[in-house]
């Protein structure tokens, strides 16, 4: 009876093991996009926002609920073919937006998955990193810190 138990302990052992791994590999993973979609936004964020508005493109929040993602792909990786091509939205944005083209993107479908998913999940909130907040306790620092912090256009500036 007792080697039993012992087996029986040892198996739930195991399983309770096994499952806290796949639970933390799923979450690493999850982690990971969302810093590789973050990093491959830092070149879309030259020209777009998630929610700040327009910039030299437009404002790409919710763009995943105005758009069928299987559209954006191809546009995305060439905006240019797709207009080339008579996309009437296609076309439309680009006039409305200066007949400024979108660079060529060379990314493969998993990253542009990344990418959408990140933008569709996109929390101002979670993108403020604590650590990353420039103070000094000098106020004439402080200033020059702020005043660089506003000329970057950086939202979070000033926000105390």
């Amino acid at each position: 009876m007792y080697k039993s138990f012992r087996k029986t302990r040892g198996k739930r052992f195991l399983s309770i093991i096994s499952a806290l791994l796949i639970l933390i590999s799923l979450f690493g993973f999850k982690v990971q996009a969302q810093d590789d979609g973050q990093q491959l936004f830092q070149v879309c964020s030259a020209c777009h926002t998630i929610g700040k508005g327009k910039l030299i493109g437009p404002d790409l929040q919710d763009v995943t609920d105005r758009l069928d993602r299987e559209w954006l792909k191809p546009f995305i990786r060439n905006s240019q073919e797709v207009i080339a091509g008579g996309d009437e939205y296609a076309v439309k944005q680009f006039e409305a937006y200066n007949k400024i083209p979108m660079p060529p993107n060379d990314l493969s479908d998993e990253q542009l998955d990344v990418l959408l998913d990140y933008i569709t999940n996109y929390d101002p909130n979670a993108a403020v990193s604590p650590t990353a907040e420039a103070v000094s306790e000098d106020p004439t620092e402080q200033q020059a810190i702020d005043e660089f912090m506003a000329e970057k256009n950086d939202p979070y500036a000033n926000a105390q």
